[in-house]
């Protein structure tokens, strides 16, 4: 099978048709490739480990997230994917190059910032066309180190840190504050780190 993956998502697989999901899509899962970063690994590659020794029907993931940001298409969304043993109906399947690092057999979160802003650009996209509820690692449905972090709790982390980056004033205090022109100014600076 010759795809070019940057131009859109394979039309059938190395076997025959893709399978629809059963219902609407409300999963993204997570995975890592389990490749060294910068070894030039491509959907190519990961298309001939899933389909010449796997012996699956195309590659298994519907999209792959490259080092540089650049994302790669893989099955399309309306077809379920081959990416979580057991569990890959109703899920998109969302990989990134990397995970390994040289002697070591464990993953990694291995994502550059690249990869990490592209990751949440896809998966708002996704949101778009599918009433997506939850965004998982492939860990949190099977026995894996894959994807190599804690999709959830750095997600969590990620929207808590969002948040508490403005310092909590109550309006009382913001009020009395601005009744004392003279040192209001400088306290306001004070809360998001400028001078005092």
């Amino acid at each position: 099978m010759t795809h070019d993956y940057s131009q859109g998502p394979l039309k059938t697989g190395a076997r025959g048709p893709f399978t629809p999901h059963s219902g609407p899509v409300t999963d993204i899962v997570e995975h890592y490739s389990w490749t060294a970063p910068g070894d030039g690994s491509d959907m190519k590659k990961i298309e001939r480990i899933h389909v010449d020794q796997n012996g699956w029907n195309g590659v298994g993931y519907h999209y792959g997230v490259h080092e540089d940001g650049r994302i790669s298409f893989g099955r399309p969304e309306w077809a379920r994917g081959a990416h979580t043993r057991g569990k890959n109906d109703r899920k998109i399947g969302v990989m990134w190059f990397g995970g390994r690092k040289a002697g070591s057999q464990d993953g990694h979160d291995t994502r550059t910032p690249a990869q990490k802003a592209a990751l949440e650009r896809l998966y708002a996209d996704i949101k778009t066309r599918h009433p997506i509820k939850r965004i998982r690692g492939h860990r949190d449905y099977v026995a894996t180190q894959c994807p190599g972090y804690d999709v959830q709790a750095w997600r969590a982390k990620k929207k808590q840190t969002r948040v508490t980056d403005a310092p909590a004033v109550t309006p009382v205090e913001l009020l009395a504050r601005a009744q004392q022109p003279r040192g209001f100014l400088a306290w306001l600076l004070s809360l998001f780190g400028g001078r005092k």
